[in-house]
C-alpha cells in the first residue's frame, strides 16, 4: 500500500468509526429536535436546532457517512491495485489516461485532510 493510500485508510478508519459510535443513538431524530438524555428523567430536555442546522445534520448521518466512506474506499483500491502494478511498458493511452485520472483523484481525497499531522505537501493536486 502507497504511503496515501495509507494516509487515507487511516482517515477513513477514524471517519468511520465516529459514524458508528453516534449511528443509532437517538440523539437526533430528524426533526430539529435534539433530546439531551440523562440518566434521571426528570433532568432529560430538548433543544430545538436552528432549521439549517438540522437539515444539515439530517443530510449527513452516519448512514451517508458510511455510504460516502465505502464509495470513497473503491475508488482507493482501485487506485491501490492499479499502483502496485508497474508493469506499464506497454500500456495503451486509455490504461495512462486511468492511471492519470486515478492519481488526481486520490490526490484531491486527500486534500481534504491537508490540516492533518501526517499530510504531506507533494500530495497537493
Amino acid at each position: 500500500m502507497s504511503d496515501i493510500a495509507a494516509f487515507l485508510t487511516a482517515r477513513y478508519d477514524e471517519d468511520e468509526a465516529l459514524a458508528h459510535s453516534v449511528k443509532g443513538n437517538g440523539l437526533f431524530d430528524g426533526t430539529g429536535i435534539v433530546v439531551m438524555k440523562t440518566h434521571l428523567p426528570s433532568q432529560s430536555r430538548s433543544v430545538t436546532l436552528p432549521s439549517h442546522v438540522a437539515t444539515y445534520a439530517a443530510t449527513f448521518d452516519p448512514a451517508y457517512v458510511l455510504a460516502d466512506i465505502a464509495a470513497k474506499r473503491a475508488i482507493l483500491a482501485a487506485y491501490d491495485s492499479m499502483a502496485n502494478d508497474w508493469t506499464h511498458f506497454d500500456q495503451t493511452e486509455g490504461e495512462h489516461a486511468r492511471e492519470y485520472a486515478l492519481r488526481e483523484v486520490v490526490r484531491h481525497l486527500t486534500s481534504v485532510y491537508a490540516d492533518h499531522s501526517d499530510y504531506k505537501e507533494d500530495w497537493k493536486p
